[in-house]
This record gives C-alpha cells, structure tokens and sequence, in this order.
C-alpha cells in the first residue's frame, strides 16, 4: 500500500490523495521533495512499530491511519519525515609542508589528598652564637645558618614550639695565672701578664696585643707552660679583635689577598697550636680552637675540641654550653639536654644556660618548663632580653 503524504505551508501533514488542500487549515500542499514517497514509507514503516503504543492505537482507531500517522507525527510520536538535509562537508584543502601535530601535554596528575597542616614551626632565627673569649657576659653572635635537617634516629625528634630564638653560649672564664717560678724573669713575666690583662678587660685590645706579644718573646726562656700561656694570651686577643673590629688581616705579614672568616682567625690558630704543642691539656686553649672552628663552619672539629676541654677539666662549663649549643644546631636534642644540664650543673648562675637550656624544652613541646627556665634566666638577670624575647614568644609577659 502506498500513501502520498505531503505537508502544507502550516507544516500540516495530510493525505494527498484523499484532500486536495490541508483539512486542518486549508491551505494548499508545499512543493515536497522528490524523497517524499520513500519518507511516507518509512513513516509508515515507523508507525507500525508504534502500534503497541496506546496512543498511538486510539489516534488510529479515531482518525484513520493517514490523520494518526499525521497526529504522532506532530505530537513527536514519530520522527519528523522531512528531516532537512545536512550541510555538505567543506572539502580539505592541500596544505604544503605541513609542520608535525604538537605532541599533547600529559594529563595532569590526579588531585592528591591534602597533607596534615603540622604544627606550628619556629620563624628562622640566628645559629647559635658561641662563646667569645672575653670577660663580658655577652657572647659575640656566629653568621645566621639555616637549622639542620634532623639526623634520623630511633625516637623522631618532637615538633617545636613557636621559640625561634636559638640557645646562646656563656663567655669563656678568665685564664689562670701563669705558674711562678724562680727563675729570674717570673716577676717580670707575672707583671706583664697582669698588664695585659688589665688592657684586655678595659676593653684596649689593640693594647693588649702588643703586651702579650712582648710577652711571648720573654717567656721563651722560661717553662712550657709559661711559653703556652702566653701564647694562648696571644691568641685569644687577636681573636677578640677579629670579632669586634674584624680587621685582623691587616695586621698579618704579608697581607692576605682577601679577608675571610678564616684568614681572621688564621694568626690565632698558629699561637693555639704553639700553645697546645707545648702544653696539650690546656682547657683553656683547646675550648678557643674548638671555637674559632665552630665559627670558621667546622662543626665536627669543634665538638672535638670542646671535649678536649673538657677532658682537661671536667668542670668547664663554656665547653659544655658551646658544644650543647652544636648538638643542639645539628638536631641532636638529646646530647644538647645532657650538656645544658651538666653546664648548669657546674654554674647554676650563668644565665645563658638556663635561656638555652628553656629554648630547647620547647623542642620537647614542654612549654611549663621552657617558661621556669628563661624565668629563671630573668631572675638571675634581670635586663636578659635573650631570656625575655623567648618568654614573650611562648605568651608570657615580664
């Protein structure tokens, strides 16, 4: 059976051959493809697949296949039979010397899940200062270093506190007197000892060099150990000149090309060494070779001589303090907590120790003793605003 379907100037599609215009409007068939019979069929092919449909059964019960084939049609029952004709693909056109297609970016990674936020962590603070060899009780701060990374170990080392305050060392002990004798120079050894001295602890060191180093020549006819004193007298003004003034190259002969941290110190190491070949169990002289190693960057050697000082007096609290302080640098909490308390110990009124020793406590997220020890270093003194800074940092104020 073949059905002429066509559609008027409405969109109405009606039976051609039964009406000559559109029944629903009357107006008059627009000019249909030359695909118009095979659409028909294929709607009527369509609309027989629909026959299960309720709807579509009633329309063509009522109205008639035609008019129902019409209807579903309209009512989107049907596909539309005149579906306009796709537009024509543009053809290629040659292209000359046609560059490679980029290659394509990697796809980004999947969003990773976000880490834990951690506890808060100190602001970078100054390396800890060491010990000068000087009588006051201010240290001479190191150059900034960056904190080291925690050496593993079998217990992870504690998140600090938010102290970032560094622990600081104590200053060394004034020297002993060099040893009396009966030769004939001794009195004129001890009376230049005691001037130098005096210009060094006035604050004279340019003064005090030349003292001692007139020394150095008068006592080279008397003991070693007299001869390593004054070496070692030598040795700790230029380096006090070196950190204070900072223009000990000047006064080498010849002249270093260039100042650096270890040329400063480079007239000092010649008399420690003097020093330590004529005597090797000076404390005194193995604490200031460890110190201008920790200050020329070599932390290992200064720890060995720290302990030299130690070996030689078991009581010397700056080598405790200073070698602490490296422990401490180097994240080796525990070492740095044993030689705190054995400096304090040995001095239980130097100040620093207690400061430094409260700065680390914070490293064991032990806040309650952090603030007894800098209050501690408050009540020891008063003006300490080391020990201050730090209480102010943990939320105490004083």
């Amino acid at each position: 059976m073949s059905t002429r379907l066509v559609r008027c100037v409405e969109g109405h599609i009606y039976d051609a051959d039964a009406h000559s215009q559109c029944p629903s409007c009357a107006s008059t068939a627009d000019a249909a493809p030359a695909s118009t019979q095979l659409a028909a069929d294929g709607a009527y092919v369509a609309a027989s697949s629909l026959l299960a449909s309720r709807k579509l059964r009633l329309l063509i019960f009522s109205t008639g296949i035609v008019a129902a084939l019409a209807s579903a049609w309209a009512a989107g029952l049907l596909p539309d039979p005149f579906p306009p004709a796709p537009d024509p693909e543009p053809q290629a056109k040659p292209v000359q010397n046609e560059k490679a297609p980029a290659t394509p970016e990697p796809p980004a990674p999947p969003p990773t899940k976000p880490a834990p936020e951690p506890l808060p962590t100190p602001t970078p603070a100054p390396a800890a200062p060491t010990a000068t060899p000087e009588a006051s009780p201010s240290p001479v701060p190191t150059p900034a270093a960056p904190p080291p990374t925690p050496e593993p170990s079998a217990k992870p080392a504690p998140e600090p506190l938010p102290v970032p305050a560094a622990p600081t060392p104590s200053p060394t002990p004034p020297p002993q007197s060099p040893p009396s004798n009966s030769s004939p120079s001794s009195s004129e050894l001890q009376s230049t000892y005691d001037q130098g001295e005096a210009l060094f602890y006035k604050g004279d060191y340019r003064a005090a060099f030349a003292v001692f180093d007139k020394l150095v020549g008068m006592s080279q006819s008397a003991d070693n150990k007299s001869k390593a004193l004054a070496y070692y007298m030598r040795a700790r003004t230029s380096v006090q000149i070196a950190n204070i003034e900072g223009d000990t190259c000047k006064a080498m002969l010849p002249p270093p090309p260039s100042c650096t941290t270890a040329t400063k110190y480079e007239p000092a190491s010649r008399d420690l060494a003097q020093s330590l070949e004529l005597d090797p169990d000076q404390a005194d002289a193995n604490f200031l070779t460890g110190f201008i190693a920790e200050k020329t960057g070599d932390k290992r050697k200064a720890i060995d001589f720290y302990t030299y000082a130690l070996r030689a007096n078991r009581d010397y609290g700056p080598a405790y303090n200073n070698r602490g302080t490296i422990y401490f640098d180097l994240h080796q909490l525990d070492l740095a907590m044993a030689d705190y308390n054995e400096a304090i110990r040995v001095d239980p009124q130097n100040a620093w120790t207690w400061a430094n020793r409260g700065v680390l406590f914070t490293f064991y997220h032990n806040k309650k003793q952090a603030i007894s020890d800098l209050n501690r270093a408050l009540d020891i003194d008063p003006n300490f605003a080391y020990a201050r800074d730090n209480l102010r940092r943990l939320g105490v104020r004083r």
